[in-house]
């Protein structure tokens, strides 16, 4: 706030004469609002108190070259010295209220001042702990955002895993599907096979059955065809030869045919297995009781 324009004796007397012309008693606080609210009461009252003494003195000095009597002079004293009494106790009534005025206001400012000294330290404090409590969440954010990006790798490695993991159990399942093609073929040839050994034990049986009609028709020729006898007899021996080693054909051709049929049985199994455990896997479930790990190979079972 700035310093009160000051004012000069001759400023603070004009006004006062101005007052007094007008009829007004001067005090300080007119005179002050007459000079326009400048200077300040420290320095408009000692120059007002200047001007009333020397007003004093000269209302006596023109009594006394007036023809008024000493009594009407001294009557006339003692009135403005009363009125100068009055006024200067009006003065400083005055003064004294516009000193409250300004303690009262100096304490008012004082406790404002303390108010927005408190606030301040609180507005720092609370300041403060935003700042901790910011850089708190930076830090956890930045956590999380590690979190996150470990995470994503988890999950990439995972599904890179998955992929390989799927694309060698389709290999597995399109090797099983050939064997089994494989074997399918194999037992159909070995049916074939089967189907011919049949073939042949029924031709076998047809010549037994001959064999006995031409032993039955040469029954009453024996002795002439002994010879003949003989040698049907070496080819019974050889048919039967023939016809022992074709039932033992068809006895190997027909386990044949059940080991095959145990592998195909062994194989869609072991596809099954294979297509739970691939299920498993995919939806994060674990696999099912037996179903770990796949059927011994042929290789394996030798």
């Amino acid at each position: 706030m700035g310093r009160p324009a000051t004012v000069t004796e001759d400023e603070v007397f004009a006004a006062a004469d101005d007052l007094l012309a007008r009829g007004v008693t001067p005090t300080n606080a007119l005179v002050y609002r007459a000079l326009g609210n400048r200077g300040s009461m420290n320095t408009i009252q000692p120059l007002l108190k200047r001007w009333k003494e020397l007003e004093t003195e000269k209302l006596l000095q023109e009594t006394q070259t007036s023809p008024v009597p000493p009594a009407a002079q001294k009557a006339l004293a003692s009135a403005l010295h009363g009125v100068w009494r009055a006024a200067e106790a009006e003065i400083q009534g005055q003064i004294a209220d516009i000193k409250a005025a300004a303690e009262k206001r100096v304490q008012e400012a004082e406790a404002a001042r303390d108010e927005a000294i408190a606030d301040a330290t609180n507005l720092r404090a609370e300041n403060g702990a935003a700042e901790e409590r910011i850089k708190a969440l930076l830090e956890k954010e930045a956590a999380l955002e590690k979190s996150l990006a470990a995470a994503l790798a988890v999950q990439e490695e995972l599904r890179a895993r998955s992929e390989a993991e799927e694309k060698r159990f389709r290999e597995r399942v399109a090797a099983l599907e050939a064997q089994e093609e494989s074997l399918e073929r194999e037992l159909a040839a070995a049916t074939e096979r089967a189907k011919a050994a049949d073939t042949a034990r029924a031709g076998a049986e047809a010549l037994a059955a001959e064999k006995e009609r031409a032993a039955g028709a040469l029954a009453g020729e024996a002795e002439a065809a002994r010879a003949r006898a003989s040698e049907l007899e070496k080819e019974v021996t050889r048919a039967t030869a023939a016809e022992k080693e074709l039932r033992e054909q068809v006895r190997r051709e027909e386990a044949r045919c059940q080991e095959l049929e145990r592998r195909r049985d062994e194989l869609t199994k072991e596809l099954g297995e294979l297509a739970r455990a691939a299920t498993a896997r995919a939806t994060g479930e674990p696999p099912p009781e037996g179903g770990g790990s796949p059927s011994p190979t042929r290789k394996d079972r030798k």
